[in-house]
């Protein structure tokens, strides 16, 4: 059956459906989210499934998120982002000198071919999408996966020229044809990303209807969201009632970043291409008819630092976001939560690098690494010959402090009375963010730990899986910090300068410029072994 007849089907069944389907519900906030992780698809050669094999990127990734981050069980979700693409130009009314990274429009939809080259979508990739993305889906339901959170996502076209602006930037209406220049075939945001994506759902999980299934209508979009909202209602209201044919349980709703809620800056856009009041109250009005929220979540923890307690700033994303809505919404996050809303952390990492990509000749800055934590390095090694290690957490003490990060982060996420708790946290499985390496596997495979990891060869850190785990499976939080974090004494920038004190590693071994701060516990932790300095 063609993906777009299947979701013909799926609304036709809804209306009878509609009487005896139980509401959406979500995660209870009392109820401690676990640390879940996305298993992200850049085009055909991540979904395709192998006949030899029967299996298929997308498929060696669940299995490795389930062998990484704990046994799937009813707490458990995993989440899939497939990518599509758009070519771009600046809208019809664009100002003199407007900046196409505060808003741009979507020309026409592309996908991923066998060669990963960008190519306008034809009935046949949607079907082999539908097809092999619904196999991957299957393959999570089948381990354990209870709650299946899928989040499609798009990227503008890397091969167009002046490339590329950001997504949360691109002004689309989602259920508008667009006409590719070469097949002449029309697609839309709505038939081309959503529909195939509730095709390959509803084959997934076939008659189970205990699958709670949770739809992200798009991840950091931002502009399209809140200038088009009347029409995302409606796409939102057609998803639920697809939906609502599969399962009993099921949310929808947008995914935003937590600072550039408008695409960009809200105030900074000109007077004619600010959102309007007009378009603000059916932004709201979307947000009501939704069931979920969520954004990106990759905080500053320096802004609110607490000297005294060696706190860090854990929820500063989404307090940042929750600000945005209220200040320029005009919506409380806490009224959409008291409303029976949930709150997603949608992508969460640490990066460790001053600037997308890392000097790997450069040791890091605590601060800096950290002031702007989507920032990281995409690559294991560099393509020198031979190549170079480029692995910002290579050293003891940059090692230390991401342990500290994600320490006190899943102390927040376990304080369930929090004001900004959410019901729902996804690692970001790319590059050094991917602590797990769930989209890069080890690159050489050589001393994998018991499930599978190599931190030799890989950004996985079997230590801070097993902390995970931990938590995912009673709660537990480590009391003890990895870190001896800044005091009321210091101050900023750090007083680096070069040390050689004796300790498990030999003094030449010792990397240089560490802080002064940072000392104790990088020497205390002789495990880790002096060849990962």
């Amino acid at each position: 059956m063609k993906p777009s007849s299947l979701y013909t089907v799926l609304l036709c069944l809804s209306a009878a459906a509609a009487a005896t389907a139980a509401a959406p519900r979500q995660l209870a906030a009392a109820q401690r989210p676990s640390v879940a992780a996305t298993v992200v698809m850049f085009g055909w050669p991540d979904w395709k499934l192998d006949p030899a094999s029967n299996s298929s990127k997308c498929i060696e990734q669940v299995k490795r998120v389930a062998s990484r981050l704990g046994a799937p069980s009813s707490r458990s979700s995993i989440k899939f982002a497939p990518y599509f693409f758009y070519t771009w130009a600046m809208p019809a009314n664009a100002q003199t000198n407007e900046d196409k990274h505060f808003r741009h429009s979507v020309v026409q939809w592309l996908v991923r071919d066998a060669s990963y080259a960008q190519v306008e979508p034809t009935a046949s990739h949607v079907a082999s999408f539908t097809a092999d993305f619904a196999q991957c889906v299957a393959a999570a339901v089948s381990l354990g996966f209870a709650n299946i959170y899928l989040n499609p996502m798009i990227d503008a076209d890397y091969q167009q020229p002046d490339c590329c602006p950001w997504r949360n930037a691109a002004e689309f209406d989602p259920t508008v044809n667009l006409i590719g220049s070469t097949t002449k075939l029309p697609w839309s945001y709505e038939s081309l990303v959503l529909r195939p994506t509730l095709a390959a759902a509803k084959a997934a999980v076939g008659s189970n209807r205990n699958i709670t299934i949770s739809f992200g209508l798009g991840a950091e979009l931002g502009r399209t969201f809140t200038v088009l909202g009347a029409q995302w209602a409606g796409v939102t209201k057609r998803v639920q009632a697809a939906l609502a044919a599969i399962v009993d349980s099921y949310a929808v709703g947008p995914q935003f970043d937590p600072t550039k809620l408008c695409g960009n800056y809200c105030d900074a856009y000109s007077p004619a291409t600010r959102v309007t009041t007009a378009q603000w109250a059916a932004f709201r009005a979307f947000l009501q008819v939704a069931d979920m929220l969520g954004t990106s979540n990759y905080p500053n923890v320096w802004e609110r630092y607490n000297a005294s307690t060696k706190a860090l700033d854990a929820p500063q994303s989404l307090r940042k976001f929750a600000s945005q809505l209220q200040q320029f919404g005009g919506v409380s996050l806490a009224s959409l939560r008291a409303a029976g809303k949930g709150f997603i952390s949608n992508e969460i990492g640490l990066g460790g690098c001053r600037d997308f990509g890392c000097d790997g000749t450069t040791t890091p800055d605590i601060i800096e690494l950290s002031k702007n934590a989507f920032n990281g390095q995409g690559s294991y090694e560099d393509y020198s010959s031979p190549p170079k290690l480029v692995d910002p957490f290579r050293y003891l003490w940059t090692k230390a402090f991401r342990m500290e990060w994600w320490r006190q982060q899943l102390a927040f996420m376990r304080d369930s009375s929090h004001e900004l708790a959410v019901d729902a946290v996804y690692l970001w499985p790319v590059g050094s963010w991917d602590v797990a390496a769930i989209y890069h596997p080890d690159s050489r495979g050589q001393s994998p730990d018991a499930v599978g990891c190599d931190p030799k060869a890989s950004f996985c850190d079997p230590e801070l899986l097993a902390m995970m785990r931990n938590f995912n499976r009673v709660g537990l939080v480590p009391a003890r910090p990895f870190f001896n974090l800044p005091g009321p004494a210091y101050y900023t920038p750090p007083n680096f300068r070069r040390r050689r004190q004796a300790g498990p590693c030999p003094p030449a071994q010792l990397p240089d410029n560490v802080p002064d701060w940072a000392l104790p516990l990088v020497l205390s932790r002789p495990q880790w072994g002096c060849d990962e300095l």
